[in-house]
């Protein structure tokens, strides 16, 4: 009998679920985020969300062409995460973002916040959101230049100056509840993200505790401090990214 030990990096328990069916999962649950944003916020947005799904994927592909000398490994982009980084990317965008910041942060994302660290499963810092964090800091005046949204309809009109809720705006609780309101692209819609993060639950891909200990803290931490307002609840809840990290970054 061998005395060898076989290594080989995790998973090391296999089940029926692959890396490329879960990430598609992923973007299934993003699409009704990505459609009420286009419906909110015209054509910039949809631009937006191409713009980044494509440079994803162009970005991931070519850095697997260079680094195994050929396009062997380039089919890397068609499981699915760098369709999935791409779109969280623009979901955390403001509506004016232009197309070549989206390019720079889907760069950062892919070529170091994940393969600086070995690809898929290595990397220990979700890709998008060190894309955000490094175009904040390094443009933040364009990351912080909020829009109104267009309203039903009107698609093609030019996006106008806003504040969001946090920043002043007048928005009725409804309102932010099925996004008609200022903020990042994926952020407004509470309506949309639980649809997406339901779909999630029900596939298996995401822990209910994970959401629901993260939201829920948050729930009770201003509960107390408003002085058990449940309208401030409700507000702090839907206003702001809360719910988007919650769902789609927390777990």
């Amino acid at each position: 009998m061998s005395d060898k030990f076989l290594t080989g990096p995790s998973p090391h328990i296999l089940g029926g679920k692959s890396i490329s069916s879960i990430m598609w999962d992923v973007v299934i649950a993003l699409i009704p985020v990505s459609l009420v944003s286009v419906l909110y916020f015209g054509l910039h947005a949809l631009i937006l969300l191409i713009t980044s799904l494509v440079s994803a994927r162009v970005i991931e592909g070519g850095f697997m062409a260079i680094r195994h000398k050929g396009f062997k490994h380039a089919g890397v982009i068609f499981d699915g995460s760098a369709a999935v980084t791409g779109l969280l990317i623009a979901l955390i965008m403001p509506p004016t973002a232009p197309l070549w910041l989206v390019v720079i942060a889907n760069a950062v994302a892919i070529l170091l916040a994940k393969q600086a660290y070995g690809g898929i499963g290595n990397n220990i810092f979700n890709p998008a959101l060190v894309a955000r964090a490094f175009v904040f800091m390094a443009w933040p005046v364009i990351m912080t230049a909020w829009s109104n949204p267009l309203g039903l309809g009107n698609w093609f009109a030019d996006l106008t100056t806003g504040a969001t809720p946090l920043g002043g705006a007048e928005a009725s609780l409804l309102e932010m509840f099925l996004g008609n309101t200022g903020g990042c692209l994926g952020e407004t819609s509470a309506l949309a993200i639980s649809i997406g993060g339901l779909y999630l639950l029900l596939k298996g891909h995401i822990d209910w505790r994970i959401p629901v200990g993260f939201i829920g803290s948050a729930a009770l931490f201003a509960f107390f401090s408003s002085q058990f307002s449940l309208y401030d609840v409700a507000f702090n809840l839907l206003a702001g990214g809360l719910l988007f990290g919650a769902v789609f970054m927390a777990t």
